[in-house]
């Protein structure tokens, strides 16, 4: 493969973005002999925490991303395959940039990913369940509103997930993370919150209706009281925007 011998990664990746375009237009399946290969070997080129200082790797992280992208329309079973692969792996650092790929495929291809939509929630569920450093939570995060967004997911877990990390931790442990990586992720879920309130449809707006309201009874998520009160004007603001429009009809 090209990447032996390039030191200038994401210029080779550009490259094989480019023959991956072209041959989908000339013949989808003129890349199957070699399309395993492809999909394995750029998959190490995933980074699970780009660092925006190394512009050359982001870029490159970047173009993998958009190779994926190319390589689902036409293989999208054999990048499901890989992504599983590496979610049943005991390598965390692999199911972190399988996590970021298949949060990257739901926005962009999210047919492919619905092919195995159960199997991977249940991943999901259990990463909501175990993870406890910040910076993962926050892929985590990421995963969730991409789901959310296609209709994906309906278990009260996932907004049970992004309400409890609405709140500023009263003590932060060395393993999960530091101070600032704390309040970025209470931070994004206020606005993840927020948003989704605004504008998720599917009948999710029903059960965030009934998560925020039972929590802003309990005493411990008075830090969020604000940000729950906005969500519960959004969602109820919404259900009479829906009943003017049936009485105007």
């Amino acid at each position: 493969m090209m990447y032996k011998r390039s030191i200038d990664r994401a210029s080779a990746t550009i490259y094989l973005n480019s023959v991956i375009q072209t041959t989908s237009r000339i013949d989808g399946k003129l890349l199957e002999p070699q399309v395993d290969s492809i999909i394995a070997t750029i998959f190490d080129l995933v980074v699970s925490n780009p660092d925006f200082e190394k512009p050359v790797t982001v870029r490159s992280h970047n173009e993998v991303l958009r190779c994926y992208d190319l390589l689902a329309k036409n293989f999208g079973e054999k990048v499901i395959e890989l992504l599983l692969l590496k979610f049943k792996a005991n390598d965390d650092r692999d199911k972190v940039k399988a996590l970021i790929l298949l949060t990257h495929l739901t926005n962009t291809n999210g047919n492919v990913v619905k092919i195995k939509v159960v199997e991977f929630v249940e991943i999901l569920r259990g990463m909501v369940m175990a993870e406890k450093t910040f910076k993962i939570k926050q892929i985590i995060l990421r995963a969730i509103v991409a789901f959310a967004q296609k209709g994906f997911i309906m278990k009260k877990i996932f907004i049970k997930f992004i309400i409890h990390h609405c709140c500023h931790l009263q003590t932060i442990k060395p393993d999960q993370g530091t101070h600032d990586e704390a309040a970025e992720l209470v931070r994004a879920c206020n606005n993840t919150l927020i948003i989704l309130s605004k504008e998720i449809t599917n009948g999710l707006e029903k059960l965030l209706k009934i998560e925020i309201l039972q929590m802003l009874m309990h005493y411990e998520y008075t830090d969020a009281s604000t940000t729950f009160l906005k969500c519960l004007t959004a969602l109820y603001q919404r259900d009479e925007h829906a009943m003017s429009t049936i009485d105007d009809e």
